[in-house]
């Protein structure tokens, strides 16, 4: 487990991240007419079980929801089904970089990035 200053602080700082994070999924999920359903104490779960991004293999930071601080470590809660919401099941907590990388790319977007970049130069 990394040995950042929100996992120190025994969980408070985790606990309030979780909380900072479910206000804004709750927010996202409305405005998009889908559930929320996951609470706070699973997305402590959750962040104390992913220490490194598992699309990346980097460390994460748990840190801000936003603002200027945000890094490419940093944590970051996506749907794995964009169409079913924000539940326990279908998130995951990924790298900052990671979900820019995924934003809007589609597969056949990224296999052709990786076909151009392993071309002869």
């Amino acid at each position: 487990m990394a040995d950042t200053p929100e996992r120190k602080q025994g969980g408070d700082a985790l606990a309030t991240l979780a909380r900072d994070y479910v206000r804004l999924l709750q927010q996202r999920a409305k405005a998009r007419g889908l559930p929320c359903t996951l609470q706070p104490a699973e997305l402590v779960s959750m962040l104390r079980e992913t220490t490194v991004c598992p699309v990346l293999g980097i460390a994460l930071q748990p840190g801000r929801v936003r603002g200027p601080h945000i890094v490419d470590a940093t944590t970051t809660i996506v749907m794995l089904d964009p169409g079913q919401g924000y539940t326990r099941d279908n998130v995951a907590v990924i790298s900052h970089r990671a979900n820019r990388l995924l934003a809007d790319a589609t597969l056949a977007e990224m296999q052709a990035i990786v076909k151009w970049m392993k071309r002869p130069h």
